[in-house]
């Protein structure tokens, strides 16, 4: 089984994750949502809250960071009791 940490989406890639052939350990997308815009129960939030996998929106230059082996990280504001927080993303390249 293979750790992937999700960068962009990919519908090739889904397959893969739903047969349980990769781990997600976190998601960052380049749009305000990963749930379609007019959604009333956010399917994506949920699921992968229940996975406790963490989803990183408005991630800019995600076409400039290579395939394999860049550092990512993501570093939440420490808000007591929010659901959310604004992220300081970076990345260490090879």
């Amino acid at each position: 089984m293979r750790t992937l940490l999700v960068w962009s989406f990919s519908l090739f890639l889904w397959p893969a994750i739903a047969a349980g052939a990769v781990i997600v350990k976190a998601v960052g997308i380049d749009t305000p949502s990963i749930d379609h815009g007019p959604s009333q129960d956010f399917p994506v939030h949920r699921i992968h809250g229940a996975a406790n996998v963490p989803i990183d929106v408005n991630v800019g230059a995600l076409e400039r960071l290579p395939a394999h082996e860049a550092a990512i990280f993501a570093l939440p504001m420490k808000i007591e009791g929010g659901s959310g927080a604004p992220l300081a993303i970076f990345a260490l390249l090879p």
